[in-house]
């Protein structure tokens, strides 16, 4: 028959907060209270992700729908001024060596 060992609430609740509130990480915690980290994953989602899902389990929903929303904005901003850096380094790479090698390529009639 199986092992099963039984926790007690206050217990559950000073593993989970080590790691939610303390920093640790999860298989760091785990161990200091000797337990599997199986066991204690569970029980950091089990207060992470509550079992009855509403928006007052979740207040901070359209604070962090709004972060999303700035951050891909952000990230498409970032996109369209890589392409542009792109083009433009291009550009004067092209230039630079017809400065550099024109005289070269006047002769042989190679055009960029």
């Amino acid at each position: 028959m199986a092992n099963t060992r039984r926790y007690s609430q206050e217990f559950k609740d000073e593993a989970v907060k080590l790691v939610t509130e303390n920093g640790y990480s999860l298989a760091e915690a785990a161990r200091q209270v000797s337990i599997p980290n199986s066991i204690l994953w569970q029980w950091v989602n089990k207060v992470k992700k509550p079992d009855i899902v509403g928006v007052e389990s979740f207040p901070d929903i359209p604070a962090a729908a709004d972060e999303h929303r700035r951050l891909r904005k952000e990230g498409l901003r970032l996109q369209e001024k890589n392409k542009i850096f792109k083009k433009t380094t291009a550009f004067f790479a092209k230039e630079s060596l017809q400065d550099s090698f024109g005289f070269i390529l006047t002769e042989q009639n190679i055009r960029f």
